[in-house]
């Protein structure tokens, strides 16, 4: 929005001078004055001895000058200051507000006459106006998403687009006669989605015909000036079976298939299996939350069929909790997981899973190393857990596959099952024989154990006071990290 300046003439008021004359005298009637006037001519002759003294007073004077030094001439008057310039108006972001206009420098003040000779020091310039500033937060949105929108829009802020599959088709469309692994065409790369519950009965597709690339991140993302998160609510998906597998594939909620995908500051909850699926590559899971999908929060997974499916995903500050799956006697709803499958470079970090069926993270027959750091695991399977539950915190392996897992600065307590609960270990190996260590990390009050074939070092201590229930209200740090737990 451009902001105009008036600028209001002020005209001056003309003042009228007036003349007055003055009233002459009739001289016919004051003859005898004039014979007055010859009477007292003698007194001119006075007026002329008087001018002498004043050439005598003029000679005195003009000798005391010649004694006396000249005097200094006056200093010059200092230059005014230049007027500031003004502030230039801030650029509005898209849909933020139009940044307010710099005010105007005041003018330096007129420098001061020197006095007896020294020059008058010039008037200090005036300072310029401040830059305005931008629209707010909004800049980074391409597209925007909102639950009173229609998809017919064009997807500004003013005027967004209601689902956000439709959001990711304007972002990221496809190139013509497209295949695996194509790039997305346009140059878009980021949609917004406003606060507001989203009741979807599809899963949010990202296709492996629309990737990324590491200089243009495909993102959907909460508005970046909401308060609340968005919530993205699949209980509209059909139910299925345990383990049916639909041709459409609607059972997940979000289901990245692409490389170079981020998904940021979303609440996913209620959809008919995971509730997040990752299956490309250098994809991003960040500061969303998961919970009562009807199988794992977040899964890492490499069978898309593309090559590099399932490696270098980061889930980063992300909590995953009451994911349960009853059809299935609770034997798959993780917090995390990245099971049956292969892939490197995977991480988990600063990650919190409670009260889910089954494990809290399932690494289960996973062959290459996974990073878990800075993560909890607790209180497994409190309120849902079946006949094929395990409840464990941590558990590093399944199927006697080898596979190094790197972990550290992790948690497990209170896991002490409900229900049919087979395990409930802080840390396990689960027939994984490679040899692991944790370092830096916790485990008490579970009901099998603290660490089963796992390696310990640098233990911390039950911190005097813990709960699960302040363990789960913990308020993350600013930047999205959990705080130490031993300040609970």
């Amino acid at each position: 929005m451009r902001h105009r300046r008036e600028l209001v003439r002020h005209g001056g008021h003309d003042r009228l001078g007036g003349r007055h004359r003055g009233h002459h005298g009739f001289r016919h009637r004051d003859r005898g004055h004039h014979r007055l006037r010859h009477r007292h001519r003698g007194h001119h002759g006075l007026r002329h001895r008087h001018r002498g003294h004043q050439r005598d007073g003029r000679l005195e004077r003009d000798r005391y000058r010649r004694t006396t030094g000249s005097a200094g001439r006056g200093g010059t008057t200092g230059t005014a200051g230049t007027t500031g310039t003004a502030g230039t108006t801030g650029s509005a972001g898209r849909g933020g507000t139009t940044g307010t206009a710099g005010t105007t420098g005041s003018a330096g003040t007129t420098g001061t006459a020197g006095r007896g000779g020294t020059t008058g020091t010039a008037g200090t310039t005036g300072t310029a106006g401040s830059t305005g500033s931008g629209g707010m937060g909004s800049s980074a949105c391409d597209i925007w998403v909102a639950t009173d929108g229609n998809d017919s829009n064009p997807g500004t802020y003013a005027s967004p687009v209601l689902t956000p599959q439709h959001g990711y088709d304007l972002v990221c469309p496809p190139t013509t006669g497209s295949a695996n692994g194509d790039p997305c065409a346009g140059t878009l790369s980021t949609m917004c989605i406003k606060a507001g519950t989203y009741m979807l009965s599809t899963r949010i597709e990202f296709k492996k015909t629309r990737m990324g690339t590491a200089s243009r991140i495909i993102t959907m993302m909460a508005d970046p000036a909401a308060a609340t998160m968005p919530v993205l609510d699949f209980s509209g998906q059909p139910r299925l079976a345990c383990g049916a597998n639909p041709t459409d594939k609607n059972i997940y909620g979000i289901d990245i298939g692409a490389d170079y995908y981020k998904v940021k500051g979303l609440m996913i909850q209620a959809s008919n299996d995971s509730g997040i699926l990752v299956q490309g590559a250098h994809d991003t899971v960040e500061l969303c939350v998961v919970h009562d999908a009807e199988d794992t929060g977040v899964l890492v997974d490499s069978n898309s069929g593309y090559t590099g499916s399932g490696t270098y995903a980061t889930i980063l500050n992300v909590d995953s909790y009451h994911n349960h799956d009853e059809r299935c006697n609770g034997a798959n709803a993780d917090g995390f997981g990245a099971k049956k499958g292969s892939g490197v470079g995977n991480v988990f970090n600063g990650c919190r899973a409670w009260d889910n069926a089954d494990d809290g993270y399932d690494l289960y027959a996973w062959t290459d190393p996974v990073t878990i750091k800075n993560s909890w695991a607790f209180n497994m399977g409190a309120t849902d857990a079946g006949s094929q539950s395990n409840g464990n915190g941590f558990k590093l392996g399944g199927n006697s596959v080898s596979a190094v897992h790197i972990i550290s600065n992790l948690f497990g307590f209170d896991n002490n099952g409900n229900g049919g609960h087979k395990s409930d270990w802080g840390f396990t190996n689960n027939s994984n024989p490679a040899s692991m260590t944790c370092t830096g990390c916790g485990a008490w009050n579970n009901m099998g154990g603290n660490f089963q074939n796992i390696g310990h070092t640098g233990d911390v201590a039950m911190p005097s006071g813990i709960t699960s229930a302040k363990a789960a209200a913990a308020k993350r740090n600013a930047d999205g990290s959990l705080p130490a737990i031993t300040s609970l």
